[in-house]
């Protein structure tokens, strides 16, 4: 099976597909990896919950991370925080993320990017199956109507989005 995704205007098949963590991530080869997600909302909720974890399960590495002089502060009520924005707590901080998801998961160039959706695909929010299945068809019978590569990018991204659960909306570059 053959996933495909497109991105920045390249229809691309990633070589493997890793759902275990907060968000889904592709590996495009090449050093050129990708989270995925529904949508900007889900990213910064998973943000958020990525730091919460981490203080609730791992606080020696949040201390790490954060840095004693934040906590400090924060523990006696007042501003601080690790970057540019000052919080008033460690809860206010990591409800912050869910504001900027693309901080956290875009490492690369800290931006959000749309997941470009082939035309048609969805109707009323959900997959269009009678299109997929046309493609698969015109694939199989060698009938795909151009060289566009537009039938191969439909059953490729429904695959994808069948083995994440959901289609992806945003990316987000992470090396």
């Amino acid at each position: 099976m053959a996933y495909s995704i497109k991105l920045d205007g390249e229809i691309i098949e990633p070589r493997k597909v890793y759902t275990g963590g907060y968000l889904p991530l592709i590996d495009l080869g090449g050093r050129r990896d990708w989270y995925l997600a529904e949508s900007s909302d889900e990213a910064g909720e998973k943000a958020a919950e990525y730091w919460q974890n981490m203080a609730d399960k791992d606080p020696k590495e949040f201390r790490c991370l954060v840095g004693d002089e934040t906590l400090i502060s924060w523990g006696m009520g007042q501003y601080a925080g690790p970057g540019a924005n000052q919080y008033r707590s460690a809860t206010e901080w990591i409800e912050s993320w869910k504001d900027i998801p693309e901080e956290q998961w875009g490492s690369c160039d800290s931006s959000e990017i749309d997941v470009e959706i082939p035309e048609g695909f969805l109707v009323d929010g959900d997959i269009d199956e009678d299109m997929v299945e046309a493609a698969r068809q015109r694939l199989a019978n060698d009938e795909s109507p151009d060289a566009s590569g537009q039938d191969e990018w439909v059953v490729g991204f429904a695959d994808l989005c069948e083995e994440l659960g959901f289609v992806p909306r945003v990316a987000y570059r992470h090396n």
